[in-house]
């Protein structure tokens, strides 16, 4: 599969451990240890060292296999027990070790324990790995109000099975996107979903077959991850960095002084679903925004994350806060960069 994804620039995830490997010595730790009637993970590994030899070897044989790819990212055990942390820790620093050995390097990710145990994402963020996929709770809000990359020094790879299972929303996409973060949808595609799990048909009569394919109800969340790659295409993403405190809204990315991009999230509510229906602007979203960094003047375009509108404004002069208001309603995208000057036109002062 990497090989073939290669030559059409998609990245592939190789989970190396798991119920899917096959082989009952080289799955993650919750099967063997159960067997041996404990849940003791780390002594298990640590008396058993032909476990441990064997799961070195399946790696090294899948370094050497895969490892002269670019388009591999690797994760030892999707969202193993919290007893497994530590095993864990020590395949990924494993994989590190053998890379560097053969002088390539590829991200290695852990994702969020299940069951949670109380520590949140701690164990994550604490760890070696490179990219994490982390869980929702009080202390690290990723379904409605991600926390921005730059608070922590791991690439976060927001996937929506770990947040909801099944879940996800054109918003959570957005607010995602715009705290510097990677998106992942878990997408159900084919299965019904009852009580937030799959639904697998009883009867030859509840074929998939009658499903619409893809789930229409998820088609919204489709769109905006498209979207948020179309947008990702008309900005200078290296250079963007998350902002929040730039945009009265919370959700900005910017190069201060050259590129600002920012996000207007539709406010909630059954009056302002009221004030929308009266025609005009008035009750469109706004946003201020600090471009105290500007010298000189910004092009400025809106887009239209619902529609997939874009639509040209008016330029305006930098120095200073400004305010500014969507000219269409519900959820806005604002995109101001530094005007290009005319040949032998000065420095705006």
């Amino acid at each position: 599969l990497a090989l073939a994804a290669g030559k059409i620039a998609l990245l592939v995830g190789a989970a190396l451990f798991g119920l899917t490997v096959g082989n009952v010595l080289l799955l993650q730790p919750l099967l063997l240890a159960e067997a041996f009637g404990t849940r003791e993970y780390g002594r298990i590994y640590s008396v058993s060292q032909l476990v441990t030899a064997l799961q070195k070897a399946y790696l090294r044989e899948t370094v050497e296999t895969l490892g002269d790819l670019d388009n591999v990212l690797w994760e030892i055990s999707n969202e193993s027990p919290p007893e497994a942390v530590e095993w864990e820790y020590g395949m990924i620093r494993t994989l590190h070790e053998l890379e560097a050995a053969r002088g390539m390097r590829h991200p290695v990710g852990m994702t969020a324990v299940w069951p949670p145990d109380g520590r949140g994402n701690a164990p994550l963020f604490h760890g070696p790995a490179d990219w994490i996929s982390p869980e929702d709770d009080a202390a690290d809000p990723y379904e409605s109000s991600p926390p921005p990359s730059t608070s922590r020094d791991k690439v976060v790879l927001s996937d929506t099975d770990h947040l909801w299972g099944i879940g996800g929303s054109p918003a959570w996409v957005w607010r995602t996107y715009f705290r510097g973060l990677n998106t992942l949808f878990m997408d159900p595609y084919r299965t019904r979903i009852r009580g937030n799990l799959p639904a697998w048909p009883l009867a030859a009569s509840d074929h998939r077959s009658t499903i619409s394919l893809p789930a229409p109800e998820w088609e919204d969340v489709r769109i905006a991850m498209g979207y948020a790659r179309a947008v990702a295409g008309r900005v200078g993403v290296p250079s963007l960095r998350p902002m929040g405190a730039l945009a009265s809204s919370g959700y900005c990315l910017a190069a201060p002084g050259q590129e600002y991009l920012a996000y207007l999230p539709s406010r909630p509510g059954r009056l302002r679903r009221l004030l929308l229906a009266v025609p005009g602007p008035a009750f469109h979203e706004r946003v201020e925004l600090d471009l105290s960094a500007v010298v000189g003047v910004m092009d400025v375009e809106w887009i239209d994350p619902q529609r997939g509108l874009v639509l040209p404004s008016h330029s305006v002069r930098g120095g200073g806060h400004l305010t500014l208001r969507a000219p269409f309603d519900g959820d806005a995208i604002v995109h101001l960069r530094c005007a290009p000057r005319t040949r032998g036109e000065p420095a705006a002062p």
